[in-house]
């Protein structure tokens, strides 16, 4: 009886020995840039979406995340299960409605991934690190920690008027140039690029409707609603 005690309290010990703590770099923000579900659904390659998201989150020392996808944010407890094994244990997120399908579909894949259990490694690449999680279903999601673009200005810096509009939409910045101004529709169509005169667009042939305005800078880029009114 003694000898099979002291086997099993040499088996706990040893077993407990084998568990490993979180890697340390897994303690940090991660931006998304590859997710694919399954083995049978489509790879999703952030810098490809349109209108552009920038979907991240962030991992702490007492394993909650919290993140953005496409249009909701979201928080998340999760547990430590042996050598780079997390396994989820709460999960919320507001319930925005995206209002783009390929956000939708980005965002119901990363937040898939948020709700369940997953094996993970963390490799060095050019520009910083690399997080790569994976399911038994063959699904993957790639991020890195260096975002994929820095918005290192201020949104409200940027002056659009009037909007509404019917007609012409004016654009203003004090702070930086505006390099390029891209128009997407509601389903994230683009439907005008301007490279020259941006300070001034036409939308007059526009359908009425919601669309996105991107306007990039050498700092950054940022994403502008504006509603275009019937004649």
């Amino acid at each position: 009886m003694n000898k099979l005690l002291i086997f099993v309290i040499l088996f706990s010990v040893g077993s407990y020995g084998l568990a490993q703590d979180p890697n340390p770099d897994l303690f940090q923000t991660w931006h998304l840039t590859y997710i694919r579900g399954s083995d049978m659904d489509t790879p999703i390659l952030v810098a490809e979406i349109n209108p552009p998201v920038y979907p991240f989150m962030t991992i702490s020392e007492n394993l909650t995340i919290v993140g953005e996808g496409a249009c909701n944010s979201f928080e998340a407890l999760f547990e430590h299960l042996g050598t780079n094994y997390m396994s989820n244990l709460e999960f919320f997120s507001t319930n925005n409605i995206c209002d783009f399908q390929s956000h939708t579909m980005l965002e119901s894949i990363f937040f898939y991934f948020m709700s369940i259990e997953w094996p993970y490694e963390i490799n060095t690449i050019s520009g910083g690190l690399e997080l790569r999680m994976t399911t038994p279903i063959d699904g993957l999601a790639i991020y890195q920690n260096h975002p994929l673009s820095k918005p290192d200005f201020s949104k409200n810096a940027i002056k659009i008027y009037p909007n509404p509009s019917k007609t012409v939409i004016y654009i203003s910045s004090q702070e930086n140039t505006i390099d390029k101004a891209i128009i997407y529709s509601a389903i994230g169509k683009r439907v005008l690029t301007k490279i020259r005169n941006i300070s001034e667009i036409d939308i007059s042939n526009f359908p009425s409707g919601i669309y996105l305005l991107r306007l990039e800078t050498k700092q950054g880029s940022t994403t502008h609603k504006i509603i275009k009114t019937s004649n």
